[in-house]
Order: C-alpha cells, then sequence, then structure tokens
C-alpha cells in the first residue's frame, strides 16, 4: 500500500477512535457530576432541631419553578457539585433561619411569597392532613379519651382551606422523609393503653400455672372482680360489631362508597404529573441552575409517586383488613377499625354515623373507669 495512503487511514483511524473516546469520557464525566450533585442536593445538616436538605426545602416550599426561583434569589442553588457553591448555599439557608428565627417561618414567608404568584402546586389537595385510613392489631383504649367535638363538614373543609401552619409543615416534612402516616391516626400517642382483648381473660394455661405456683384460689378470686369489667367489654364488643354492621350496609348501598378513600391517591399522581409536565418544559432552561433544577425535579417526582402508592396501599390494605376480621367472624375488630377511620368513611356523607361513634366511646368510657378501679384495687 502507498505510504502516503497508509499514514492518511492511520490519522483517520486515530482521529475517529480519540473523539470516539473523548466522546466516551465527557458521558462519564457528566454523569459523575449528575450523580454527585444528586447526592449533594439530598445530604441532609443539621439546622437546630431539623436536619434538611436542599431538596427537603424546595418540597416544602412546594415543588415548583417558583420555588427555584425563590431559591435561586436566595443563593440556595448550586450551578454545579462545586464545594464553595455547595457551602455557600448552607450557609444562606441557616442565615435565612436565622432571620426569620425558625425554619417553619421562613417556610412560612416564603410560601406567602409564592402563592401571590403561583396556586398550582396546591392541586394535590390538602397536602399535611390527608384523608386515609389507619390499621391496627389489636383493640386497646387509651386512659384519657375526648368524644367528637364536631362532625360540622363545612368548618372542617374551612379549617383546610387556610394556610398551612408550623405543625402541618411538620407533617409535609414527616410523609417527605418516611416518617409520617398517610392516613388519619387514633389520637392515642404517648398514653397509656390496654389491651381489650386480653384483659378480663382466664386462659387454661393460666389456671395450669396458678395450679403449680399455688395461687389458684387468688387467681380465681381475681376472675370474680372482674365479672364486671368482662360485662362492660361485653357490651363494648356490641356497640363496635353494630357499628361494622353500619358500616357494612352502607357500603352496600352505596357503589361509590369507597371512591373518596383514594382521593388522596388520586391527588398525588396528579402531583406526579404536574410535575413531569414541568421538568419536561424546563422553564429554567437557560438558568445557571439548570443542572440542579432538573435533579430536583427529579426526586420531586420519585416522592410523590411513592406517595401517591403508599395512599393506595393504605387505603386498600386497612378495608381489605376491616373484611378479613368480619369474615373471620370478628365483627367487633371490624367495627373497631372502622370507628377508627369513622372521619375518612362517613365524614360529609353520613351523619348518623356520629351518634354510633358515642355510643362506643361511652361504652369505652366505662371500660376505663372499671380499668381504673380495678388497677387503684391492685386486680390489674
Amino acid at each position: 500500500m502507498d505510504p502516503i495512503t497508509l499514514v492518511i487511514i492511520t490519522t483517520l483511524f486515530v482521529l475517529a477512535t480519540g473523539g470516539a473516546t473523548t466522546a466516551a469520557v465527557r458521558r462519564t464525566r457528566k454523569q459523575r457530576k449528575l450523580l454527585q450533585l444528586r447526592e449533594s442536593l439530598r445530604a441532609r445538616r443539621a439546622f437546630g432541631e431539623h436536619r434538611l436538605s436542599l431538596f427537603d426545602v424546595f418540597w416544602d416550599l412546594g415543588a415548583s419553578d417558583f420555588a427555584l426561583e425563590l431559591m435561586a434569589h436566595h443563593s440556595l442553588l448550586p450551578d454545579d457539585d462545586d464545594d464553595r457553591e455547595l457551602f455557600g448555599a448552607w450557609s444562606r439557608l441557616e442565615d435565612l433561619i436565622d432571620q426569620h428565627g425558625s425554619y417553619e417561618r421562613f417556610l412560612e414567608d416564603s410560601l406567602e411569597a409564592i402563592q401571590e404568584f403561583f396556586e398550582e402546586h396546591r392541586h394535590a389537595g390538602h397536602r399535611r392532613r390527608l384523608p386515609g385510613l389507619t390499621g391496627a392489631v389489636r383493640r386497646t383504649i387509651p386512659l384519657r379519651l375526648e368524644s367528637d367535638k364536631s362532625d360540622d363538614d363545612s368548618t372542617a373543609l374551612a379549617k383546610a382551606e387556610k394556610p398551612p401552619s408550623a405543625a402541618g409543615l411538620r407533617e409535609r416534612r414527616q410523609l417527605r422523609r418516611g416518617q409520617g402516616h398517610l392516613g388519619l391516626q387514633p389520637e392515642m400517642a404517648g398514653e397509656e393503653e390496654v389491651d381489650l382483648d386480653q384483659i378480663g381473660k382466664l386462659e387454661p394455661l393460666d389456671v395450669l400455672q396458678s395450679v403449680l405456683d399455688g395461687r389458684l384460689g387468688d387467681r380465681i378470686e381475681q376472675w370474680w372482680k372482674m365479672r364486671t369489667l368482662r360485662q362492660l367489654r361485653k357490651e363494648l364488643d356490641q356497640a363496635l360489631e353494630s357499628f361494622y354492621e353500619y358500616y357494612a350496609d352502607t357500603a352496600r348501598r352505596d357503589p361509590d362508597f369507597y371512591e373518596p378513600l383514594y382521593d388522596a391517591h388520586r391527588r398525588w399522581r396528579d402531583e406526579t404529573t404536574r410535575l413531569r409536565f414541568t421538568a419536561r418544559r424546563r422553564p429554567w432552561d437557560d438558568a445557571p441552575f439548570a443542572l440542579a433544577a432538573d435533579i430536583l425535579f427529579e426526586l420531586a417526582v420519585d416522592l410523590a409517586e411513592k406517595l401517591s402508592q403508599r395512599a393506595y396501599h393504605t387505603t386498600y390494605h386497612t378495608i381489605e383488613n376491616i373484611h378479613a376480621h368480619a369474615r373471620r367472624d370478628d365483627r367487633a375488630m371490624a367495627g373497631y377499625l372502622v370507628y377508627l377511620n369513622r372521619h375518612a368513611f362517613f365524614a360529609g356523607r353520613q351523619p348518623g354515623y356520629a351518634d354510633r361513634a358515642r355510643k362506643i366511646e361511652y361504652a369505652t368510657q366505662r371500660v376505663r373507669e372499671e380499668v381504673l378501679r380495678l388497677r387503684d384495687d391492685g386486680v390489674v
């Protein structure tokens, strides 16, 4: 082959392979940069009682292009993964929290500014108090009970339409961190509880153990003193069974009975769609923080999708759990689960449920008083 031709071919080959290698190196560097920036935006640091990431701030501000602009205004968005950029963003966030006195106050002021121009991020509904369901594996009562104050649905709606409170923002952050619940919870946290399915029972093994320990007489006397408690518990079971029958009859008569319970799932699904649409539009395309914005929206889509799935499964599994207890003829437990979720099932649709719920509360109160009396006498 002609030497000149050979040189030309060799040169072209080197240029071709060299260009491909250069492109591959650039792609690798870009991917590495994206991963580093993603981790940096998700990394949390301590700010007083909070541990926050820059994504947490973006999410709490509504996850919108307006939230991006506000964060950029405060210089909270790094242009790249440079350590100095990130350190500067952390420092400015710390200054903003100090200036406002708390992270909650900073969020409230920022949301007020955003909402003057942007309401769309609220279309997911009342994101901080999601109507849903809660499950339980046993029936318990707290040693302090509060009856339903009001079942006026218009009052509830009026409260829900108010701007989010500091407590509401904390709930939203718990959802974002996977620590919160997408369902209504019984107000029993931090209180002493009594297991209704165990108290007052006399199991064969208990009798045998009492014989072996020489305490059979004491055990029988204890069982006898608890006869009133067993009767009160029976009355409570009857009220719970009646509440389940009311629920089952209402569900049978209304073909759309379960539809509103999946509202939280649909709202978060719509939120996911909104975030994806905004990410495709990329209104920040020419901004210096474009790469960070892409990643923040990607993280927000992932989180909204997870919340949508959690909302669906929470509702579905709780309803199935109620039906499973009923099929096992444990209608008291089924009624207990209906009672825990009474507002989600009936509020604004079946006003008659409040009277039935109060019967359960009165029966529970009588059980509670008897438990306290027995405890004071050293029986339980």
